[in-house]
């Protein structure tokens, strides 16, 4: 028998950030991130839930070695759920931080990188994979770090 293809199916926003944040929590908690998790609306959205959550993962995953680089005491990935203007969104925020100007602009682009050792291609692929989920990714710097918006 030929393993059946993954099909889409109906997914929260809720579902998704839990499980992100509970396959990272081991890691999370040795470095002392802590993850606030904000759902102003439980959205239900079609499409690859393990591929949103291998998004999701990917973010923090980029936050946390951000954070851990940065010797300040607090270190907070903020995840909020909401609608806004009938757009359905997913943001995690972080206090890591500003990306340089000069690379924010391409940090979807494979091979650009912040890191030392990294092949750039987490938040490309990232990128292709929330575009493949009819979405859109984009990143802007803030007060204090950077946040990630996932637009549904």
């Amino acid at each position: 028998h030929d393993a059946l293809p993954i099909s889409k199916k109906e997914f929260s926003a809720q579902e998704v950030i839990s499980q992100a944040k509970r396959l990272l929590s081991a890691s999370l908690e040795k470095y002392a991130i802590d993850v606030q998790i904000d759902i102003k609306d439980n959205f239900i959205r079609v499409g690859y839930a393990n591929e949103i959550v291998q998004v999701l993962i990917n973010i923090m995953n980029n936050a946390k070695e951000a954070l851990i680089m940065k010797a300040h005491q607090e270190r907070v990935i903020h995840i909020k759920a909401f609608v806004e203007n009938k757009t359905p969104k997913i943001t995690l925020e972080n206090n890591a931080g500003n990306i340089d100007e000069s690379i924010i602009e391409k940090i979807f682009d494979p091979y650009v990188t912040t890191k030392e050792s990294s092949s750039g291609l987490g938040l490309y692929m990232s990128k292709m994979i929330v575009e493949k989920n009819s979405a859109t990714l984009h990143v802007k710097n803030t007060e204090h770090g950077v946040i990630f918006t996932i637009k549904f």
